[in-house]
């Protein structure tokens, strides 16, 4: 299996200026073109450097996978100047809010992510890996702003709102898909 990058968006490849200023340009008509003006493409392409040097597959654990179809958030990648494939999504599951609770919450991000390695490497208990410090076969890397990866903190590339997908980021990922 080639190694995976888990992607979020914002915070990757788009970055706080890019969101304003595509708000602030509201030209778009639609849903599609308003999250395309928000991607940078400058971070897009550093996003392609980790793909030419890894060959890595891209699962979208990003928020946006819940706005678009796999082959839309392809499509949206492909614009910003990213060529590799897009070859899935994590889930979009909920869990309750806490006990008795009639609320429902989605789960942390690294509990999706360890979801989709569990449903794409049968047999593997990840939190049972985790805990008796067994690495899983799979190498991959999480792409994201958000701090808490949980038991996956070690393939975790923390990236900033501000800054997004930067050089150090490029390197660090590409370490950790080729090691």
């Amino acid at each position: 299996m080639p190694p995976v990058l888990f992607l979020d968006i914002d915070g990757v490849l788009t970055t706080r200026d890019s969101r304003r200023e595509a708000r602030r340009r509201m030209t778009y008509p639609g849903r599609y073109q308003q999250h395309l003006a928000q991607l940078d493409r400058d971070l897009g392409v550093r996003l392609n450097t980790i793909y030419k040097q890894t060959n890595c597959d891209v699962v979208v654990s990003s928020a946006w996978r819940r706005v678009f179809k796999l082959d839309d958030l392809g499509a949206l990648l492909t614009i910003a100047g990213f060529s590799g494939p897009v070859v899935g999504r994590t889930t979009t599951s909920t869990v309750p809010a806490g006990e008795g609770s009639s609320l429902v919450v989605a789960p942390a991000r690294w509990r999706e992510i360890q979801m989709w390695l569990q449903a794409h490497e049968p047999g593997v208990d990840f939190c049972e890996t985790w805990l008796r410090k067994v690495e899983p076969t799979t190498r991959f890397c999480i792409l994201d702003d958000e701090k808490d990866m949980g038991p996956f903190f070690a393939n975790h590339v923390c990236t900033s709102d501000r800054h997004g997908l930067q050089h150090q980021h490029v390197e660090r990922a590409v370490a950790l898909l080729t090691a």
